[in-house]
């Protein structure tokens, strides 16, 4: 799978995507991040696709620390994890939020493993209070879930399912457009 097969589906609006320092995330979070996600955030960046699913970006501090939604969804994914065991019988702290979306789903990579591409993703459906493991990156995964090429839904809303073609909008310009008084999200 490659990006340019979910950019056809999703064009990243002019401006988008981020410049990440990549080995400060890695010395940050403690982990080198799957190439197809730095594809992902240098096209596209932080940002939610359909007003439902938002895709988190490694913050860090001035002192170099991980800070920001990364880390607090990446928490609550673990203490989920750890009071509702996956189907794996892994450690919580193997779990790292990538992203979330408005049914409260926590989307994760089980970061097993010295060869971050064949992370699989790891999903909370919060509807179905179970976790779902997916033998993909996260490309795959957004790619997959367009298409609707899983078996079943994997997330608890349907809002991007089979959604071929989609509408990405990084933070910034989510604001951008809410400080012009209007809403981003209107067709």
């Amino acid at each position: 799978m490659s990006l340019d097969d979910l950019t056809g589906m999703m064009p990243p609006h002019e401006g988008a995507g981020a410049a990440i320092d990549w080995e400060a995330a890695e010395r940050a979070y403690g982990v080198a991040f799957p190439s197809d996600y730095r594809a992902f955030m240098a096209r596209f960046g932080a940002g939610t696709i359909e007003n439902y699913l938002t895709v988190l970006a490694p913050e860090m501090s001035e002192d170099g620390l991980a800070e920001g939604p990364m880390v607090f969804i990446t928490d609550d994914a673990r203490g989920t994890w750890e009071d509702e065991p996956g189907p794996l019988d892994v450690p919580a702290e193997r779990l790292l939020a990538w992203g979330c979306d408005d049914t409260g789903d926590l989307l994760c990579w089980l970061t097993q493993g010295d060869v971050p591409e064949a992370w699989p993703v790891v999903i909370y459906n919060r509807g179905d209070d179970a976790w779902r493991v997916v033998d993909c990156g996260l490309v795959e995964f957004l790619r997959r879930i367009l298409r609707a090429e899983f078996d079943e839904l994997p997330l608890s809303g349907t809002t991007l399912w089979g959604e071929n073609a989609a509408r990405f909008l990084t933070q910034a310009e989510e604001a951008r457009i809410k400080a012009a008084g209007q809403d981003p999200w209107a067709d």
